[in-house]
């Protein structure tokens, strides 16, 4: 009996330290995320409008990303935008400027 009482006590005190260190690095992401963010603001590097064509694992909708394109060429012809590609299926990111 006091075996288990043992190894009961020892499992509970290994659970407490496991979900207190899983805790502390929590903290830290979200703190090191929110500074990415001041620094994206504060260099300037904010864009009005972020439009993602991204893959589920059977590639992007191409025609969706020609209308787009087209529809910014078309309708807004003075905005100004850059395309970021970053996937092996075609995935890409424009970014207006």
């Amino acid at each position: 009996m006091s075996k288990i009482l043992l190894r009961l006590k020892y499992g509970l005190i290994l659970v407490v330290l496991l979900v207190m260190i899983a805790c502390n690095s929590t903290k830290n992401a979200s703190t090191e995320a929110a500074q990415i963010e001041d620094t994206k603001s504060n260099t300037g590097e904010n864009h009005r409008l972020i439009v993602s064509f991204f893959s589920p694992g059977n590639g992007i909708d191409h025609k969706m990303k020609k209308k787009f394109e087209e529809f910014l060429s078309v309708s807004y012809p003075k905005v100004q935008y850059a395309s970021n590609r970053w996937g092996k299926e075609g995935e890409v990111t424009y970014l207006t400027c």
